[in-house]
């Protein structure tokens, strides 16, 4: 699971750094933001076997 979050950050920091010359810290922090919300649901879901109520 911290692969894919990680991986996520990654690409998501790579894309405003070519695209808009964003500086490294903000495209790290931008990063993180947006991949959270996957990489929750992923742990949820399949590492802890949650199910949501009904």
């Amino acid at each position: 699971m911290s692969g894919t979050g990680n991986k996520g950050i990654v690409v998501v920091q790579l894309l405003p750094l070519a695209t808009f010359e964003v500086s490294p810290l903000s495209g790290t922090i931008v990063g993180a933001v947006a991949t959270y919300p996957v990489a929750y649901v992923i742990s949820i879901k399949y590492v802890w076997k949650a199910n949501p109520p009904r």
